[in-house]
């Protein structure tokens, strides 16, 4: 899902295959596979509203 870039708001494509992320053996020019992720709270409002379809943990 394309997010919007820091500094210019331009969207970024993003990938979730593994296949296609850095590693510590390998930098292929893309995000590192355990790279934090940042988004507003407000996100998992749909999440918090079906308990019993989600679970949630901090940590």
């Amino acid at each position: 899902m394309p997010s919007q870039g820091p500094a210019t708001g331009q969207p970024i494509a993003a990938t979730c295959n593994p296949g296609l992320l850095s590693t510590y053996f390998e930098d292929r020019g893309t995000p590192h596979y355990l790279t934090r992720v940042y988004f507003p709270r407000e996100v998992l409002g749909r999440y918090h509203a079906e308990p019993s379809r989600y679970r949630f943990e901090h940590g």
